[in-house]
């Protein structure tokens, strides 16, 4: 994965021209504080999925939203044993195996899921020092990905970036208004692009003319990966 900033984005979202009251924190210690939840999913047993209940997400699930159409499913008779590790929104997924570095954000008209072991999960538990969009965005920033593809690649294996390994990083953190005032900024862009890919998914099978000429045009501007093209991919 190379790392490219989005220069369309006004620099003063990077980290270097935040305000001086921005603090480099310790995760261990905003954990410690209750002001961040970092987990991973349910290690659920074959015999514990169905076809009917809550999705089971796997990585392959998180790839630019939610693909949950062939989804193991956590029936509700499993569900209390799943405990925290379901979806709520706010949360910011994280793809911590195998393929390490994929992100997505849980809004509130998210369907709930339950987390699989691939999938890490940072929470905030304290929204008047860690702003949850905010937080999604750093995620999808150079101080992140410097810190998870430094120690992603540690083991033999494919790639991983452990619970450990994680809660031992560090964030710049701005001040409350300066996270709202990003989220509100990057928030509005990929609301838009959200918008147009809900309205992508349900135009081909009715009006098959109409989406031809608007993923033409899209592609032009992202001609590599152009559902992945916008916001957040290495921006703060």
């Amino acid at each position: 994965m190379k790392n490219q900033w989005t220069a369309s984005y006004p620099a003063s979202l990077r980290p270097e021209h935040l305000s001086a009251m921005s603090k480099i924190e310790k995760i261990e210690g905003l954990i410690r504080d209750g002001a961040l939840l970092i987990n991973d999913g349910y290690r659920a047993k074959n015999s514990e999925l169905s076809q009917t209940g809550l999705p089971f997400a796997r990585a392959g699930n998180i790839d630019g939203g939610y693909h949950f159409e062939d989804a193991d499913r956590v029936p509700a008779d499993t569900l209390a044993r799943v405990g925290s590790k379901r979806s709520r929104p706010g949360d910011v997924v994280f793809t911590s195996k195998g393929t390490v570095g994929r992100f997505a954000f849980v809004r509130e008209d998210t369907p709930e899921f339950v987390y699989s072991p691939q999938l890490c999960f940072w929470r905030s538990g304290d929204k008047t020092r860690i702003h949850p969009r905010w937080l999604y965005y750093w995620m999808n920033g150079q101080e992140f990905y410097r810190q998870f593809k430094g120690v992603a690649s540690q083991t033999d294996m494919a790639e991983y970036v452990s619970l450990r390994d994680q809660r031992a990083m560090q964030m710049t953190l701005p001040s409350l208004s300066e996270q709202k005032a990003i989220a509100r900024i990057l928030g509005t862009l990929d609301d838009k692009i959200e918008n147009n890919r809900k309205l992508n998914h349900h135009l081909p099978r009715s009006h098959p003319r109409l989406i031809a000429p608007r993923s033409r045009a899209w592609a032009k501007v992202c001609p590599a990966r152009p559902r992945e093209c916008g916001i957040g991919r290495r921006l703060l």
